[in-house]
Order: C-alpha cells, then sequence, then structure tokens
C-alpha cells in the first residue's frame, strides 16, 4: 500500500489500546490510581470508628454521632457533581489533582479540629474532596483495552479493600494508644503521595479524542506505546468532538475561534454544570440513569449501613466508656476485622462474574443474596454468629458496588462519562446519608430488628431495580456519543474464560482478518503521525515488523505528553 494511503487509514482510541494491550503503563496507572481508591476506603472505615471514640470523648448524643458520618457524605454530594463536571469538561488530570490536593489538607485539619463543630466543618470538606476520587476510576477505564476491561475494573476495586483493611489495622494498632487524631492524620497520608506523583499522571486519550485534540491524544498513546514495548497502529487517531447534545456547554465555546481546545477556565464549571446534567436525562439515557440512581442508593445504604452496624452491635454489647474510650476490647476488633476481609470473597465473586453473567446479573442477584443474609441477622443469634452473617451480607454487597462502578461509566459516553459516575456516585452518598440514620440511631433507640429489617429490605430492592436496565456492557468498546454502544470488532467479542488471556493482545493476522482498520479515506484533519522509537510496530497493509522506525520512515517523535 503506498505511504500516502496508510497515513489516511484511520483508527479509534480503542483501537490503539487493544493494539498496544495491557502492559507497564497499564501496571503504572493501576498503581496510582489505586492509591486514590485506597485512601477513599481508608476514610470512609474510620467513620465507623470515629463516631463511637468522639461520643465518648465529647460525650456526644446518638443524633450527633450520625451526622459525623452524615456532613461528609453531604460535602461528597457537592464534591462528586463537581468534580465529575470538572473532569469531563477541563480534563481528567486537573479533577484527579485538586481532589486529591484539597483531601489531604482537609483530613490533616479534621485531626487539629479543636471541637464538635470543626470537626464537622472539616470533614464536610473531605467529603467535598473525596467527591473527585471517581475521576481515578474513569481515568483508569480509559487506558484498559475493551474486551478485558470488567476484570482490570474489579483489580483495581481491590484497592478499597486494601484501604478497609488497611485502616482496620491501624485503628486496631493507632486507637487505643495514640487515639483517633492520629487516625485521622494517618489516613490522609495516601491523598499525599498522589499530589506528589501528580507530575507522572497523563491525561486520557479519550477524553482528548472527544475535544478534537487529536495530536495531544496521539502524544499520550506514543506514551503507552514506548512503555509497553508495542508502537500505536500506523495511521490516522479518528477523534470525535461531540455535538451539543452530548457534549458539556465548555466544549463547544472552546471549538470556537479563538478559543483553544481542552483549556477550561477554572471557574466555567460552575456557570455550565447544570447544563451538562440535560445529557444525563436525555431521552436515550433517562431510563439508565433513574434506575441507576436507585441501585446507587440501596446499594449504598447497604454498604455504609452494614460497616457501621458491624462497630454499633458491638459497641452496643458494652454499652460502655472507660475515660472517655469505648470499651473495645481485643476480640472487638478482631471481630471487626474478620468481617472486613468480608472484601476479599465480594471481589472474587465479582472477577468471577462480571464478565460471564454480565453486569446486570452479577449485581442484581450479589444484592439480593446479601438481602437475604443480612435478614438472619434478626433471628437473634449469638455475636459470633451475627459476625458470620454480617460477613456474608458485606460480601454480597461489595461484590454488587463493585459490579455497578464498572457498569456505571461504560453506559455514558465520553462527553458526560465522569459526570455521569459523578452523579450516580452522589446518589450513593445520599445513600450514606441515610445509612447512619438505621445502622446507628435505630439500635441505640433499642431498634436493632427494624434497622436489619430495612437494610435487608432496601437491599433486595434494589438488586430487583438492576435486572430492569436497559443493556449490557461486558465486553463493549467504551461509547463516545449518547445511546447504544457503537458495534465492532470488540463488541462482538467474546471475554476469554482464562485468567491468562487477561493479558494477550490482539495478533495482527487476527485484527487484519476482522477488518480492524477502516479502508483508506482521502482526509485532511492534519492528522498526528505515530511517534517513532525503539519500540517494534506493526505495519498494518503487509504485517512487517520494524526496528526503530525503520518500517514507517518520517514519523515524528512526539516527546511531551499533557
Amino acid at each position: 500500500m503506498a505511504p500516502e494511503a496508510e497515513q489516511h487509514r484511520k483508527f479509534h482510541v480503542d483501537d490503539a489500546l487493544t493494539h498496544i494491550g495491557f502492559g507497564r503503563f497499564q501496571w503504572f496507572m493501576l498503581m496510582y490510581t489505586g492509591i486514590a481508591w485506597a485512601g477513599d476506603a481508608m476514610e470512609m472505615m474510620l467513620l465507623s470508628f470515629l463516631g463511637p471514640f468522639l461520643k465518648c470523648e465529647w460525650e456526644l448524643t446518638p443524633a450527633q454521632e450520625s451526622f459525623l458520618t452524615t456532613f461528609v457524605f453531604i460535602g461528597m454530594l457537592f464534591g462528586v457533581n463537581f468534580f465529575g463536571y470538572l473532569s469531563d469538561a477541563c480534563g481528567r488530570r486537573i479533577g484527579f489533582f485538586t481532589t486529591a490536593l484539597f483531601s489531604s489538607l482537609m483530613g490533616f485539619g479534621s485531626a487539629l479540629a479543636p471541637s464538635y463543630a470543626a470537626i464537622i466543618f472539616f470533614r464536610a470538606m473531605v467529603g467535598i474532596g473525596l467527591g473527585g476520587v471517581p475521576v481515578a476510576f474513569t481515568l483508569f477505564m480509559e487506558f484498559i483495552p475493551a474486551a478485558n476491561r470488567g476484570k482490570w475494573l474489579v483489580i483495581i476495586e481491590s484497592f478499597w479493600t486494601i484501604g478497609t483493611f488497611f485502616e482496620a489495622g491501624i485503628a486496631w494498632a493507632v486507637l487505643p494508644t495514640l487515639g483517633w487524631r492520629w487516625l485521622l492524620g494517618i489516613s490522609a497520608i495516601p491523598q499525599v503521595l498522589l499530589v506528589i506523583l501528580y507530575p507522572m499522571l497523563p491525561e486520557s486519550p479519550y477524553w482528548l479524542a472527544s475535544k478534537g485534540r487529536q495530536q495531544d491524544a496521539m502524544k499520550v498513546l506514543n506514551r503507552v506505546g514506548r512503555w509497553n514495548g508495542i508502537k500505536p497502529p500506523k495511521g490516522e487517531l479518528e477523534v470525535t468532538v461531540q455535538s451539543r447534545a452530548t457534549s458539556s456547554p465548555v466544549a463547544h465555546d472552546k471549538d470556537k475561534p479563538g478559543h483553544p481546545r481542552g483549556r477550561c477556565g477554572f471557574l466555567r464549571p460552575f456557570s455550565s454544570i447544570f447544563g451538562s446534567l440535560g445529557a444525563l436525562y436525555s431521552k436515550s439515557m433517562r431510563r439508565t440513569t433513574l434506575l441507576l440512581h436507585f441501585v446507587w442508593v440501596t446499594c449504598a445504604i447497604g454498604y455504609y449501613g452494614l460497616v457501621m452496624l458491624t462497630t454499633e452491635l458491638h459497641v452496643e454489647a458494652s454499652k460502655a466508656c472507660i475515660d472517655g474510650v469505648p470499651s473495645f476490647g481485643r476480640g472487638d476488633y478482631m471481630s471487626i476485622f474478620i468481617t472486613t476481609l468480608a472484601e476479599v470473597p465480594g471481589l472474587i465473586l465479582a472477577e468471577v462474574t462480571v464478565d460471564r453473567l454480565g453486569r446486570r446479573k452479577s449485581m442484581g442477584g450479589a444484592m439480593l443474596l446479601g438481602g437475604a443474609s443480612t435478614v438472619f441477622l434478626t433471628f437473634g443469634l449469638s455475636i459470633n454468629a451475627e459476625t458470620v452473617f454480617l460477613f456474608l451480607s458485606r460480601c454480597f454487597v461489595l461484590c454488587a458496588f463493585t459490579v455497578l462502578y464498572i457498569f456505571t461509566p461504560e453506559a455514558y459516553p465520553t462527553s458526560s462519562r465522569s459526570l455521569g459516575l459523578g452523579v450516580n456516585n452522589a446518589f450513593s452518598r445520599v445513600g450514606g446519608m441515610i445509612s447512619p440514620f438505621i445502622a446507628v440511631n435505630l439500635p441505640e433507640a433499642g431498634k436493632e430488628l427494624g434497622a436489619e429489617f430495612l437494610l435487608s429490605g432496601l437491599v433486595v430492592f434494589g438488586g430487583l431495580s438492576a435486572f430492569f436496565l436497559p443493556f449490557e456492557t461486558a465486553g463493549k468498546v467504551l461509547k463516545e456519543t449518547a445511546g447504544e454502544p457503537k458495534p465492532g470488532l470488540l463488541e462482538m467479542a467474546e471475554v476469554p474464560a482464562n485468567h491468562e488471556a487477561m493479558f494477550q493482545i490482539a495478533t495482527p493476522e487476527s485484527m487484519q482478518a476482522n477488518g480492524y482498520f477502516t479502508n483508506p479515506v482521502a482526509h485532511s484533519n492534519g492528522g498526528a503521525g505515530n511517534a517513532d522509537d525503539d519500540s517494534k510496530t506493526w505495519d498494518a497493509a503487509d504485517g512487517r515488523t520494524g526496528e526503530n522506525g525503520s518500517a514507517h520512515p518520517g514519523d515524528e517523535e512526539g516527546k511531551s505528553i499533557v
């Protein structure tokens, strides 16, 4: 094929990522975004310890104890919408950096809070910062090849479990000796690490392509290729600038003359966030969005309710404060830690079912089983038996939550993916706001059975709702526009059943045989060529592999990255 025709062969971001495969770059992104996920889990897990300790030290009422958790979720309710929009309008990197910096500062402020009012303020500010953590999930997802995306998104969810383990262990070691202030300070450290490592973070190529920034997207893909040792495909990256109906209002102003694409004024999201929300409730997405709202609320009530109920049942069993400290014994910490271990089989269950059964059946079935397990808590069991059923309930609900985090961003187009995840995450924060009044107030009022029945019923209804979601996303390429996922090779591919297949990439022969690239078409978009480096590359025209750019003369090195 002539060099001119090769230069006009077009491919999409998902084509390039599938060709490059999963390698060193994705492992780096997994670790980086995993730190954010673990840090979020630590901040959430500490709430179950903070309430009982402040209740004893500051003689709080049950309502005041519940507000310690509720105000964190109120902050998140604002944070998820703002940071979700910020990352869609201005880029994933700026959203990630802002949430990490703000959360770390407010976390250290919480550790120094001199009064109840001060800690309520700082914890609400931490909640605003943590509202941007789902951006990490979106960013990681947009670097993963479609065929195995479900498995890798389950793996990043494992960092949440690591965070809960770590927090339970820190609480066990720190609270009896150093107190709750040290616990809060240590829990803010993961966010500091994210700020320090921020210069290494790339922008999402999906986001760049959706803004028409072809050359910048190619620079990112070239960097991924260099890390993995495989160049992106030869040809021209096809970009999709979102239409007014599906993209953020900010994007349209940037595409006008005099507005550089992809740049964003910091205050601009405040003026146009509500206009962007309309895309989530358009005719093609309304049913999906509304059903997801309910599933997120009920799943969050179930998860956070079970976390707090576990601590509350042990506090109620002792009903004593000694020198301003709850009378937690070694056995209490051990039981809480064991219950936390339930997240391991929950993750394994999600990994096994997410691609085999699909997203909807996996999360719906897990929520039904979680609600059924919670019912057994109403049978007046011993504390050891309660621990067993709390373990099972948390296992199933965590499985559902994991799959829900995978399905939600897959269901939305690039222009509103972070916002869609953020808004639905906001509804989970509503569930989090409600959960302490179920899992803390009701048991302290002597209504443990009411709390357990209510948690069970809500989780079951949420599970039933999941089965009514209108489409499945397992194995599909990420959508670039609103509506159904676009058809293509990856949409039709079956997900391999063996774990080793998670590391496989498409071969040149299989990609060529399936018509992976579009036919050469004359194009005048100022295409960004592939960067040349020491890595191997495949020539789509004749299958040749070249070294040091010999197969593709004239390529230019893309050395910078946004």
